[in-house]
């Protein structure tokens, strides 16, 4: 990524720490026992994907990254949305 240095310490800083926000969340998913609680961990969980979407967004829009890293970015988020709704609907079915 080529992000100029005052937006190394925010944008490309902010998408790292909701990343980090995201793991925090499919650990605490995985771990809860309660389907209810569950569930709220994984609509922040999906929250938290969609703002990393929208800053990716941003990044490519600014030119700060180019569009092989974008569709990189774009293809693994996809996946991690379709794995996020299969386990949310497998926790409604229960």
């Amino acid at each position: 990524m080529k992000y100029p240095k005052c937006e190394r310490f925010a944008l490309a800083s902010t998408i790292k720490n909701t990343t980090y926000e995201a793991m925090r969340y499919v650990i605490d998913a995985y771990k809860e026992y309660n389907r209810e609680q569950k569930i709220t961990y994984l609509n922040k969980l999906d929250t938290t994907l969609k703002m990393i979407k929208v800053m990716v967004r941003v990044s490519y829009k600014k030119k700060y990254i180019n569009p092989k890293n974008y569709a990189a970015w774009g293809k693994k988020l996809a996946n991690l949305g379709n794995l996020l709704g299969g386990w949310m609907k497998s926790c409604l079915k229960q």
